[in-house]
C-alpha cells in the first residue's frame, strides 16, 4: 500500500506538512478492518487523519486527532483526595504514585489474600507478569465486556469464547458463523438490535449479498437505523422488551410444532430434569452435589443418567422421582414462554400481534435462519438472559451447527501465531483464579461467587477497560461495590466513569504516542506499522511501562528491570511464517495470508 516514495509526494502535496502511514486500532468497533491511515502532522500535532485506501474509513477513526490533543486529556498521575466521584485531584510525581499503589497493594495481600487483587489489563507481557507474581484474580476478557456475547458464552460454555486466562479461542459468538456463510445460505436474517450496516460495514455486503439471493432481512431496534432501512422488514420493539419478544417467539414456534425435537434431544439440555425444590438438575445421586444429569426414558419410563445407552429422552413432561417432582428443562421453558400470547405481547413490546407471530414463522421455516446479534443489548444488567433465548430459537430450530443459521456477534477470525514465548514464563508463580465480569460485580458486593464462594475483592487494576461505562450493572456498581473496594487504579487517557471513581487515575498514551504493530482482527486481515507518530502527550506511559514500573517497585526488580517492550516487538513474529517484524515496519501494511477468509462453498465455517 503506502511507500516512503508515495508519503513524501504527498506531504508535498500538503504544503510540507508531515504525513506518516499508520492505522487505526478500532478493529470491530467500526467497519472491522483496523484502517490504514495516513496522519498529517505539524508542529508535533496530528492535525487529521486520511485514509490510505479510498472510501475505507469512519467517524470513529476521524477523531482520534482530536483524541490525542484533547484538553481532557490526563497528562500527569492524579491521587483522588476527595470522596470518591467527587473530582478533586491532586497531582503527583510518577514515584508517589507508584509507591503509593504498591504499598496498599501488600497491605490489601496481607490482609485479604492474594487473590482480593484483581486486574484487568491490555498491557502485555508485563501486566501477565505482574499479575503471576502478585497471585491476582484475573478478569475473563469476554466476561469483562458488558457488550459483548455475555448470554451466549454463558449458554454455551466459556471455553467456547476463551482458554481460563482470556485468550481468545473460537474468535466469535459461541454458534456465530463467517458472513460469507450467511450471504450463501441464509433464507432470514434477524438483525436483532445490530445496526450492522453503520458499525460493521465491511460485513453488511455479505448480507446484502444474500437479500439479492432471496433471503428476507429483518430489523428488530426501537429505531430505525440505516441497517432497518436495508432490510426487508423493520420490527421497532420497544426498548428492553427483546426478553418478551424471544419468548412469544418460542411459544409459537412450540404451539406449532415446528421444534426440531431430535435436536433439541441430542444437543441440548431441553430432556435434563429439574427439580422443583431447588431448581438444580437432577443428579444420578439424588444429592445434587455430583453424578451423572438425569433425563426420562421413555423407553424403561423411568429416570436414567443422561448418557446411558439407548435411552429415549423425553423432551416434555413433568414426574416424581424417589419423591423428588421434577420437570424437563424444557418443559419449564415451555411453561414460561406460552402466557407471551401475540396479543399480550404486543402490549409489552409495542408490536403488533400479527407481526409478532409472523417474525416466528418466518424464522421456524426458514430453513435455515441466523440472527445477527449486536453488541449493546448485553449493557443492561440481565439483558445476557436475552441472548440466551435467542441461542435457545436457534437450538429449539436446530439452527446451529447449520450451515446458514447461528447467533452471530463478530465474524470470524484468525490470528497471526504470535510468539507467545517471546518472553520467559515464570516458574513457581502465585496461583491465579479467572472470573468473569459479572462474577466480579458479585464478589465485590459481597455475593455468593458459583464455584468459589464468597470471594471477596479488595482491589482493582483497570487497564484499557471503561468498565463502569461499559458493564452492566451501573447503578450497583456505585451502589454496591465501590463501598467494598479499598483501591482502585485506572490508566486512562480522560476522565472517564471509571477514572472518576479511581484512587489513582495514571496518564495512558493513545496507540500514535508509541512504536507498535495494529493487528489483524475480526473481518480485517492486514498487519500495519504503527510508528511513533508524535511523543507521549504529558508524562503520559504505555500501560506496559506501567506495570513494569510498578513491579519494580513492589521489589521484583530483577523481573521487570531488563524487560523492554521495544526489544519484544520484533520476538513476538518469529513464530508467524513469512512475517517480521523488519519486513512489516518496510512494507507499513502487510496482508496477512494465514488470515481465514471466512467461507467458501467447501469450508462454510460454521460453529459446531
Amino acid at each position: 500500500m503506502g511507500n516512503d516514495a508515495n508519503i513524501s509526494s504527498r506531504s508535498e502535496v500538503a504544503g510540507g506538512t508531515r504525513i506518516v502511514q499508520t492505522a487505526c486500532p478500532m478493529v470491530a468497533a467500526c467497519l472491522g478492518g483496523s484502517c490504514p491511515v495516513y496522519a498529517h502532522i505539524k508542529d508535533e500535532k496530528v492535525v487529521k487523519f486520511e485514509p490510505v485506501i479510498p472510501g475505507r474509513f469512519c467517524a470513529k477513526g476521524a477523531v482520534w486527532p482530536e483524541r490525542i490533543h484533547s484538553e481532557e486529556r490526563i497528562r500527569w498521575p492524579l491521587k483522588r483526595v476527595g470522596e470518591r466521584g467527587s473530582g478533586e485531584w491532586e497531582r503527583v510525581s510518577w514515584d508517589e504514585a507508584l509507591e503509593s499503589i504498591a504499598a496498599k497493594l501488600k497491605e490489601i495481600s496481607d490482609q485479604n489474600g492474594h487473590q482480593s487483587i484483581a486486574m484487568f489489563d491490555r498491557s502485555g507481557v508485563a501486566g501477565q507478569r505482574f499479575g503471576q507474581l502478585l497471585g491476582a484474580t484475573l478478569i475473563s476478557f469476554i466476561g469483562a465486556h458488558g457488550d459483548s456475547p455475555v448470554g451466549a458464552a454463558r449458554a454455551t460454555g466459556w471455553r467456547n469464547w476463551t482458554d481460563p486466562l482470556g485468550t481468545p479461542g473460537a474468535q466469535q459468538a459461541p454458534g456465530g458463523h463467517a458472513m460469507e456463510d450467511l450471504a450463501m445460505n441464509s433464507n432470514v436474517v434477524i438483525f436483532w438490535a445490530a445496526n450492522t450496516a453503520e458499525t460493521e460495514q465491511l460485513q453488511m455486503k455479505h448480507f446484502i449479498a444474500a437479500q439479492e439471493r432471496g433471503a428476507k432481512l429483518i430489523t428488530i431496534d426501537p429505531i430505525f437505523t440505516t441497517t432497518a432501512a436495508m432490510s426487508d422488514q423493520w420490527i421497532p420493539a420497544k426498548v428492553g422488551t427483546d426478553a418478551a419478544l424471544a419468548l412469544a417467539m418460542i411459544a409459537i414456534i412450540h404451539s406449532k410444532d415446528l421444534v426440531d425435537v431430535e435436536y433439541m434431544t441430542r444437543h441440548t439440555n431441553g430432556p435434563f430434569l429439574v427439580r422443583h425444590d431447588n431448581g438444580q438438575i437432577l443428579r444420578e445421586s439424588g444429592d445434587g452435589e455430583g453424578g451423572k444429569f438425569m433425563l426420562w426414558d421413555e423407553n424403561s419410563q423411568q429416570a436414567m443418567p443422561a448418557d446411558e445407552q439407548g435411552v429415549q429422552p423425553a423432551l416434555m413432561g413433568s414426574y416424581e422421582i424417589d419423591g423428588i417432582k421434577c420437570s424437563t428443562a424444557y418443559q419449564l421453558l415451555v411453561d414460561e414462554a406460552m402466557p407471551y400470547t401475540p396479543e399480550r405481547t404486543g402490549e409489552i413490546t409495542g408490536v403488533p400481534a400479527e407481526v409478532v407471530y409472523q417474525l416466528a414463522m418466518d424464522y421456524a421455516t426458514a430453513e435455515p435462519g441466523a440472527i445477527k446479534k449486536g453488541w449493546g443489548i448485553g449493557r443492561t444488567y440481565h439483558a445476557h438472559h436475552v441472548e440466551r433465548l435467542m441461542m435457545t430459537l436457534a437450538a429449539m430450530t436446530g439452527n446451529l451447527g447449520k450451515p446458514g443459521g447461528g447467533v452471530s456477534a463478530i465474524s470470524s477470525f484468525q490470528a497471526p501465531p504470535l510468539n507467545r514465548k517471546a518472553a520467559a514464563r515464570l516458574d513457581d508463580t502465585v496461583p491465579q483464579t479467572t472470573i468473569d465480569g459479572l462474577s466480579l460485580l458479585a464478589a465485590t458486593a459481597g455475593e455468593e461467587v458459583p464455584g468459589l464462594g464468597i470471594f471477596p475483592i479488595k482491589a482493582l487494576l483497570m487497564a484499557g477497560m471503561n468498565w463502569v461505562g461499559q458493564w452492566p450493572g451501573q447503578a450497583k456498581t456505585l451502589q454496591k461495590v465501590l463501598p467494598n473496594i479499598d483501591l482502585i487504579v485506572i490508566p486512562e487517557l480522560v476522565m472517564s466513569d471509571a477514572a472518576n471513581i479511581a484512587d489513582y487515575v495514571l496518564p495512558a498514551v493513545t496507540p500514535y504516542e508509541h512504536e507498535g504493530v495494529c493487528m489483524p482482527g475480526y473481518y480485517g486481515n492486514l498487519i500495519q506499522y504503527m510508528p511513533t507518530v508524535v511523543p507521549p502527550i504529558g508524562e503520559s506511559k504505555t500501560d506496559f511501562d506501567i506495570f513494569r514500573h510498578l513491579g519494580i517497585k513492589m521489589g521484583w526488580s530483577e523481573h521487570f528491570e531488563d524487560l523492554d517492550e521495544a526489544a519484544l516487538l520484533p520476538k513476538m513474529w518469529e513464530t508467524v511464517p513469512g512475517v517480521s517484524f523488519e519486513r512489516i515496519k518496510e512494507e507499513k501494511t502487510i496482508v496477512w495470508e494465514g488470515f481465514n477468509p471466512g467461507a467458501t462453498p467447501e469450508h462454510p465455517h460454521v460453529e459446531w
